[in-house]
């Protein structure tokens, strides 16, 4: 394609960038169902590359398990999404298991104190927590709450209960939550839990939970393994609940 190669960054591979593209356009589930997946010959016209280059990017995904294949055959998209993963978050505050990594009162972010009208240094009860899915790492969440709630919550209900069930039990019934979503290097706590270095980036959700009379009663802050990080599972929007 004429001009395509002012689209690529200079300084990171041709094949690798076409792969990231790729991979999203499979991951958001753009291929279920069809029978069209570009092959070599597509891809060379689609971004003016090398039919080698084509090649080696359909190697990397069919490597991967999200393409299929075979000598002869066009490409096919076999990556499927997990329906548990975007069903309605009041449908998957279950589908969480939780490992807790660690209770404490700190220092929160400044973001957090703003939130609950708080001055920046503001010490808090923060709950730091590994969820899994399937028994699979997927999401480190960590929630802040000024100490007056933190302490409040029971320390067996740490280990296994959704943040909003937790919530609900001491009589503060969420009934919205905030979204904000960014992509950011994690915490140090995160490495060991997600397996991942503290110079990755991730995809970071910032929740913010409200009861009636919006008054705020967690912010958390979760950051998803990279194997997750195209899944909807564990954002809320509007008045549907998170299990963090």
């Amino acid at each position: 394609m004429s001009g395509s190669r002012a689209l690529f960054a200079s300084d990171v591979p041709l094949h690798h960038q076409i792969y990231e593209l790729l991979r999203g356009e499979v991951l958001d589930g753009l291929y279920v169902g069809r029978d069209d997946f570009p092959g070599e010959i597509d891809l060379s016209r689609r971004f003016g590359v090398s039919l080698a280059t084509a090649r080696a990017v359909l190697q990397r995904l069919a490597g991967e398990g999200l393409i299929a294949r075979g000598k002869g055959r066009r490409p096919r998209a076999i990556f499927v999404p997990h329906q548990d993963a975007i069903t309605p978050l009041t449908a998957n505050i279950d589908l969480f298991t939780f490992r807790l990594i660690g209770t404490a009162e700190i220092i929160a972010p400044w973001t957090a104190c703003r939130t609950f009208g708080l001055p920046a240094g503001t010490v808090m009860w923060r709950c730091a927590r590994l969820r899994l899915v399937d028994r699979h790492p997927h999401s480190v969440a960590f929630s802040y709450q000024p100490v007056e709630i933190g302490r409040r919550h029971r320390a067996d209900e740490i280990e296994d209960k959704p943040m909003p069930r937790m919530l609900a039990d001491i009589g503060l019934a969420v009934v919205r939550v905030e979204c904000l979503v960014e992509v950011r290097r994690p915490p140090v706590e995160v490495g060991p839990a997600l397996d991942v270095l503290v110079w990755d980036k991730l995809l970071e959700t910032t929740l913010t939970s409200f009861t009636e009379g919006e008054r705020a009663v967690d912010f958390s802050r979760v950051y998803f393994h990279p194997a997750f990080q195209h899944s909807l599972a564990s954002v809320a929007i509007g008045t549907e609940l998170i299990g963090r």
